[in-house]
């Protein structure tokens, strides 16, 4: 399983080595020695499109500079991962925003025999003013910086990291996710669900008979949802990775959105209520359990006279 915290509290974690379930692996974008992640890992086209959704955004109409800066990561991502040595976000940062840094790793490209389609793009790109480049790109990589820079980013840049979300679960490894909420945790917290959406799909496209269930639990991550995660759940129901979520309160699913709301209420069968408290979510635990049919009989009898009765309705 891999258990998400979304609130930064350790209760969660501690229960969970009480009870006997110790994680193999804690990942956390803030508590000191963490277990590290390599976020450049993954086939070209699955690092290019998280990259894509973290670094630019999603949204529903296109402009001039998001389109160029998609291109270039579409360009430079499959070339610098096919150079046969390991990288990480900080070489593409480099390879990104440093003049001297293009040529060198065209050279490596052709020395490495780099599909050509994909050399002659990079040298097309990189065959344009290094001024005109960098400012196409300035969003970016101001963006970019953000994971390459400061003292929690060694964590995500290992060229080898303790954690490898395809090995974890294909060999059916625990972790645990201790991603406080704030932005940078956001973009991290991104980055993994986008990972984990690549390996649902290759679940998908497999023979998921001989595949293993792995859960994924989600406490507290209504400040974490992105557009991107309905897409997530969906295909992860279907490849024997299913979603549980834990929220304070109805309202912190609503906050999400109404529609996204609806969805988890449909697509999610089983609901467990642990605590009532306010009006809204009492009348949502009455909804889900329903009521049921009560049949009543009743007679009379006065004088010579006498009757039977039968009533049926529905209780709460």
């Amino acid at each position: 399983w891999a258990e998400f915290d979304g609130k930064g509290q350790l209760d969660v974690y501690q229960k969970s080595v009480a009870a006997g379930s110790v994680p193999d692996y804690l990942f956390s974008t803030e508590l000191p020695d963490s277990h590290t992640l390599n976020l450049m890992e993954g086939v070209p086209e699955d690092v290019a499109d998280r990259l894509s959704k973290v670094l630019i955004g999603e949204v529903a109409s296109t402009t001039f500079y998001a389109d160029e800066q998609r291109s270039v990561l579409l360009i430079i991502v499959p070339l610098i991962l096919s150079v046969g040595l390991r990288v990480n976000l900080r070489d593409l940062y480099v390879a990104l925003a440093v003049e001297d840094a293009g040529a060198e790793l065209l050279l490596l490209a052709e020395k490495k025999g780099v599909d050509e389609h994909i050399l002659k793009a990079a040298q097309a790109w990189y065959g344009l003013d290094f001024g005109a480049r960098l400012n196409n790109i300035k969003g970016l990589l101001n963006r970019l910086f953000i994971f390459v820079s400061g003292p929690y980013t060694d964590r995500l840049n290992d060229y080898y990291p303790d954690i490898s979300l395809d090995t974890a679960v294909e060999a059916g490894k625990r972790l645990y996710f201790h991603l406080p909420e704030s932005r940078f945790s956001k973009d991290v917290a991104i980055m993994i669900i986008e990972q984990l959406a690549s390996i649902a799909k290759r679940r998908q496209q497999s023979d998921l008979s001989r595949a293993a269930l792995y859960p994924l639990i989600f406490d507290d991550w209504g400040a974490l949802f992105h557009p991107g995660f309905k897409p997530f759940s969906a295909r992860c129901r279907s490849a024997k990775m299913p979603l549980s979520f834990m929220f304070q309160s109805r309202a912190q699913l609503q906050d999400v959105s109404s529609t996204y709301e609806t969805e988890l209420d449909d697509n999610i069968a089983t609901k467990i209520l642990l605590r009532i408290n306010g009006q809204d979510t009492a009348e949502f635990a009455c909804r889900l359990i329903g009521t049921y049919e009560t049949r009543e009989v009743s007679t009379s009898s006065l004088g010579d006279r006498d009757g039977t009765s039968l009533s049926v309705r529905e209780v709460p």
